[in-house]
């Protein structure tokens, strides 16, 4: 295990998930979550990381196993008498996806009333909740990294962690934010996370769930609430970064390589780019590593894949990428 300060921190949950294609291929309990794919693309770039998240009792021993053999830092990582959150991820043919819960007693639920999909609703909601890192599980030793990454975790702990990191830290916050987030918080609490929100990357869907489409001066207008950086992923599109200190918008292409499984591609764009900030490289650096540690990502099953990338193919799309950012 790693013993110094790492430069970057994610924070996030972990998850198995239970993954159902178009074509009817399913893929069971591979180890998944917004904290996972975080540290183990961040780890492409840079030997100096963290994770904060809460382990459900019966999370697969083998995910430690290989973190620690990656020296990635676990002191943030915290062990919980809760399962583990487990989940459904069913893709759609036009590309969508949707999440259900697999929690012993919530499946259990027969819904067939509003009463019972409150019930349901009620214990989901806490099950997330008490799985999600809290301030208090944030190691002292972390509170000198260079970069937070926050995943995408329930909105109340986003909320509280961002407040955090914001008073107790001074490394930049990268806010992934939550889709519940997005659609439920209003603006004065919204303005309050892009105040303490140094970079801001939702995905095209958590902006248009907020503003009914995506237009090119929402970054500009987002990133003069607060971030230095707002950005949009947009999948295939690759995404759109707007830095509001030198008044700037970037296109970003993707890297071209085969789609095995986009699950985690999000957070693993989030990562490098925070692994590239952490290192003291520009926006248009930043977002190069941030878009060739997506197309890793995507290329096989779950995140754990991501360890055994080398860092000079790594480079090579990272240069690729910057060629073509306009």
């Amino acid at each position: 295990m790693a013993s110094n300060a790492p430069s970057v921190v994610s924070l996030g949950n972990l998850t198995i998930d239970d993954t159902v294609l178009p074509n009817g291929r399913i893929h069971m309990a591979v180890p998944g979550g917004g904290a996972l794919y975080s540290v183990v693309a961040t780890r492409i770039w840079t030997d100096s990381v963290g994770i904060v998240t809460r382990v459900g009792h019966g999370y697969p021993d083998r995910v430690r196993h290989q973190f620690e053999q990656a020296a990635i830092s676990l002191d943030g990582w915290c062990m919980a008498t809760q399962e583990p959150l487990r989940t459904w991820v069913l893709y759609e043919d036009a590309g969508t996806r949707r999440y259900f819960s697999r929690h012993l007693e919530a499946s259990q639920i027969q819904l067939v009333d509003g009463n019972s999909f409150d019930r349901y609703l009620q214990i989901v909601c806490q099950h997330q909740e008490d799985l999600s890192p809290q301030p208090a599980d944030i190691p002292r030793l972390f509170h000198s990294a260079n970069v937070f990454h926050l995943a995408p975790i329930v909105p109340v702990c986003q909320i509280e962690l961002l407040h955090h990191l914001s008073k107790k830290t001074d490394g930049a916050v990268l806010l992934d934010p939550h889709y519940d987030l997005m659609t439920t918080c209003d603006e004065s609490v919204f303005d309050d996370l892009l105040a303490n929100t140094n970079f801001f990357l939702p995905s095209e869907e958590d902006l248009c769930a907020r503003y009914g489409d995506f237009k090119r001066d929402t970054l500009k207008r987002l990133a003069e609430r607060g971030p230095k950086v707002a950005g949009v992923k947009l999948g295939e599109r690759g995404c759109l970064l707007y830095d509001k200190e030198e008044d700037k918008f970037y296109r970003v292409p993707i890297y071209p390589t085969t789609a095995i499984d986009v699950t985690g591609a999000g957070d693993a764009f989030c990562a490098g780019f925070a692994a590239a900030l952490s290192q003291g490289d520009n926006i248009a650096d930043a977002a190069a590593c941030a878009t060739a540690s997506a197309s890793f990502a995507i290329q096989e099953f779950g995140g754990l894949h991501l360890l055994r990338i080398n860092r000079l193919d790594a480079l090579k799309r990272k240069a690729w990428v910057l060629e073509r950012i306009v």
